[in-house]
Order: C-alpha cells, then structure tokens, then sequence
C-alpha cells in the first residue's frame, strides 16, 4: 500500500492554493503542521488546515507525532466515487438536503439534480451545488436546474452550516425548492 504525500506548507494561503489545484484529483495527504505555540517550519494551524479542508470536500484523520516541533495530520477527500454513486446514496436514503459537487466523475452535479428533479419522491429535497466554476452563466444554468444554492469554493465552513440550516429550515416550513437564492439582477 502507498502512503500518502508529506507536504509542508508555509502558511494558510499556500494550503488553500494546494487544495485549490489538488482538491478533485488527490487522493490525500500527510500535512507538516508546527506543534502549539510553536510557527516554525509553519505558521499554518491545525484548526485552520481543517477549515480550509473542510471548504474543499476533505476531512482530517489520523495524526502521527514528528519530531519536538512538529506533527503531521491526514486529509484526504469525502466523496461518492461518483455521481452514480450518489445518485444511489440519494434514490435510496431520500435525504432533506443535498450537496452536489457540479464536476462530479461520471454523472455531473447537474445530470444528477436533473434526476432528483424528475423524481417526484424527491420533488422537496433541498438542493446546494457546490463547485469551482463562478461565473454568472454558470450560476444561471445551476439556479434554472433546480438548485436551491450555488456556492463557489472556497467557500467558510460556517456559510456552507449556515446555508444547510437555511435549506432545512425551508424544507420543514414546505416553501418550494429553489427559494433559498435570488441571482443579482
């Protein structure tokens, strides 16, 4: 079995630039962290890796001791293999809220919103997209879909929770979906 990459990053921005550009192909990493109270050979906190992870689809795991000043933490990606995958997940558990990555393997976000839409067992789930692609024409197509929200990454963790209580608030009181966002004029 290969192990994951050990990667050393000076600071928040140059993790957020790795995850940017490795997010959807990586398979995981082992991250050089500095030990409380210590900024060296990083300033980046475990709190903050996490965050940030968090914004990408990735989760933290395992912890290995390094040496006196520093640790290393796993992240890797939480995600269905692909979109068949969560369509499966989706038909079969009919969940009140859902969170769909547009550039999905296989079926897209967007193929499988268009299936939730056309199953009437699924006519209230609450849709978020969440994608990379932040242009208004790609808002447009994701809105007219049938997506409650479009939310570009990175995104805060605290606005993705927000907008999931958003979505679950607005399934119990039986608003229609797709009342959650109005685009800019």
């Amino acid at each position: 079995m290969v192990d994951k990459q050990q990667l050393l990053v000076a600071d928040i921005r140059a993790w957020r630039t790795w995850l940017e550009e490795n997010h959807s192909s990586g398979d995981g990493v082992w991250l050089v962290l500095a030990k409380k109270d210590t900024l060296n050979p990083t300033s980046l906190t475990y709190l903050q890796a996490l965050e940030e992870a968090l914004c990408f689809g990735w989760i933290d795991g395992q912890a290995r001791s390094g040496d006196e000043g520093t640790f290393t933490q796993s992240f890797t990606p939480r995600r269905n293999a692909d979109g068949d995958e969560a369509w499966a997940m989706i038909s079969r558990h009919k969940p009140s809220v859902v969170l769909l990555d547009v550039q999905m393997p296989g079926r897209t976000g967007l193929e499988v919103l268009a299936m939730m839409r056309g199953d009437p067992s699924l006519s209230t789930t609450r849709v978020i997209l969440l994608t990379a692609r932040a242009l208004k024409a790609d808002v447009e197509v994701g809105l007219a879909a049938g997506a409650d929200l479009y939310l570009t990454k990175p995104f805060s963790p605290l606005d993705l929770l927000t907008r999931v209580d958003e979505a679950l608030v607005q399934w119990r009181s039986d608003q229609p979906p797709g009342s959650l966002y109005t685009p800019a004029a």
